[in-house]
């Protein structure tokens, strides 16, 4: 498809799929692999902020909520029952 699309001069690159994602030799070279625990017991698993600052790295504490974590929340606020 890329190679079609190319030769119509239609800008376009692959797109990673998860596995894929974690096996790219850039991603490992450049560690940024991302796990964190999550607090049901399973392990998160991301990809860590692009840019490495030395003076101020970034700092991952703890991972994004779950699914639905923050409906509730959300519900309050907009005013919706």
């Amino acid at each position: 498809m890329i190679k079609k699309l190319e030769a119509v001069n239609v800008p376009c690159g692959p797109i990673n799929d998860i596995p894929s994602l974690f096996s790219d030799p850039q991603l490992k070279a450049r560690e940024l692999e991302v796990t964190l625990d999550r607090s049901d017991g399973a392990v998160f698993k991301g990809v860590a902020f692009p840019p490495k600052f030395s003076k101020t790295p970034a700092r991952y504490q703890k991972p994004p909520p779950q699914l639905g974590a923050d409906n509730q929340q959300i519900f309050d606020d907009w005013d919706i029952k």
